[in-house]
């Protein structure tokens, strides 16, 4: 057979199709685009000689390579130029120039930048708003969206997440293009920015669950550098009001774990407003009673403290106690180190170990501070113990370790007070005779007074009923009548 014959008797008809719509076409862009966006941001931008970029940017000489990197990474530092406006002039210049094509990576160098309302992000963002038909159809449809280039982003953006009937803090990321260093800049601060203030406000329905998920990424959280907007953002609300048992478990984890016991780390605290400082050291503290009612509960001997933990609970639970820590016994902490692995007690939870003579293994003690006094409580046999403000033997908080001689000495405390009879009457009697704070529902308070003959103060009857008695706790001599 001839070629002629060849040719005449194929059937052309078989490499006909027809055109795809355009609607299938664009989804095929879209498929394309996502599956780059890995390569988006140039892998070379910190190894990258911008010193040479901008002479020849600034001569006119700079290569597409070169206007490509100093689009995506190089606008934070035109903006501290003394010839800044007219190097951003050129780069928009060589932009348009070199085409459609860099719109992209300027989009992104915009995104990245960590002050997008200066002003040379400013000019770049209404560079882009006008040439916003040029962009790469995904992100067409991101800015208009996720509001990219609008200065309100970040209530835009919060308000899509909080309002959503639905969140997914992933899909939310690879959606509106806020993924990975993208998502670090300034307009995803502003998001982060706008979503604590608008926390910081409540924490109704799904709102703190949507924020923490937000903020976490695998193992990290998102502008780490910024406790203050997570303080605000986490405790504002609770500063008159009690959050509920799990949020309040929720947010303590995520504070501590993340930034630290404000207790015992209070330098990375500094930054934050103290009355919210405040708000996590109370719910730290009222933890550290619940971390010693857990592990004595695990032993099964709980019959002196639980009328010890339901008197102390009436102060924790009114807000009026804002430092505590506890100290544990060798098994009250291999105990509380089980509770923590089991998932029963917070992993916030912290203590000191106790060391020393006359230590029992599962006793401990909890030391707290009421007004103008730092109390001592034992779980078991032992002494409530309280010391003045201006005592200087008073035992000092967030300790790793604690001498059990030394926190049970008599003689360095201002009342020592056995666990006998009525003691809660006559306990807090003397705390509202000294702080004037109310005693536990139930209880009638032993308000007694007398006059020390040294001193002549008059005082509460407690205060002269240490080891040698009737003398005056605060004096140290004398003797007392009624």
């Amino acid at each position: 057979m001839t070629l002629a014959q060849e040719v005449n008797g194929y059937r052309f008809a078989g490499l006909k199709h027809r055109r795809p719509r355009p609607r299938h076409l664009e989804k095929a862009v879209e498929k394309v685009e996502r599956a780059a966006e890995g390569l988006e941001v140039p892998n070379d931008l910190e190894n990258f000689d911008y010193l040479v970029a901008f002479s020849e940017l600034r001569s006119g000489q700079a290569s597409r390579r070169q206007v490509k990197r100093l689009a995506a990474g190089g606008l934070s530092q035109i903006e501290e130029m003394k010839d800044g406006k007219a190097v951003l002039g050129s780069l928009l210049a060589a932009v348009d120039a070199f085409g459609r094509g860099l719109l992209k990576s300027l989009l992104i160098g915009y995104l990245m930048a960590q002050k997008p309302d200066s002003w040379a992000l400013t000019q770049v963002r209404r560079f882009l708003l006008d040439r916003k038909a040029a962009l790469p159809l995904i992100w067409r449809n991101r800015v208009t969206e996720y509001a990219l280039l609008s200065s309100d982003v970040g209530l835009h953006c919060s308000q899509k997440i909080l309002d959503a009937e639905a969140f997914d803090a992933t899909l939310f990321a690879s959606e509106s293009g806020l993924k990975g260093v993208k998502g670090a800049g300034g307009v995803g601060y502003k998001v982060f920015q706008a979503l604590s203030k608008s926390l910081s406000t409540k924490h109704d329905g799904n709102r703190l669950g949507r924020y923490l998920e937000f903020v976490t990424m695998d193992s990290n959280i998102r502008f780490r550098s910024h406790l203050g907007d997570y303080a605000a953002a986490l405790l504002a609300p609770y500063l008159s009001t009690a959050p509920s048992d799990e949020n309040r478990a929720r947010i303590e984890d995520f504070l501590v774990n993340n930034f630290g016991d404000p207790r015992i780390n209070p330098v990375a605290w500094r930054v934050v407003t103290a009355e919210y400082v405040d708000v996590l050291k109370r719910w730290l503290a009222k933890a550290s009673l619940e971390l010693l009612l857990n592990v004595v509960s695990a032993s099964n001997d709980t019959k002196q403290w639980e009328q010890r933990f339901k008197f102390w609970g009436h102060y924790f639970d009114q807000g009026l106690i804002t430092d505590a820590w506890v100290a544990l016994g060798p098994a009250a902490s291999i105990e509380a180190d089980r509770l923590v692995r089991a998932g029963e007690l917070s992993s916030a939870a912290d203590f000191g170990l106790l060391f020393g003579d006359g230590v029992q293994p599962d006793h401990s003690v909890i030391m707290f501070r009421l007004g103008d006094f730092t109390i001592t409580e034992w779980t078991h046999s032992g002494k409530v113990r309280i010391y003045d403000l201006r005592n200087e033997k008073t035992p000092r908080f967030y300790q790793r370790s604690y001498n059990t001689l030394a926190i049970r000495n008599d003689k360095t405390c201002d009342l020592a007070l056995v666990h006998h009879l009525s003691w809660r009457e006559r306990l807090s009697g003397y705390i509202n005779f000294e702080l004037g704070l109310s005693a536990p529902k139930g209880i009638k308070q032993v308000n007694q007074k007398r006059t020390c003959t040294r001193c002549r103060q008059n005082l509460h009857v407690q205060c002269f009923a240490n080891e040698d008695a009737n003398r005056c706790s605060r004096c140290g001599g004398g003797s007392s009548y009624g």
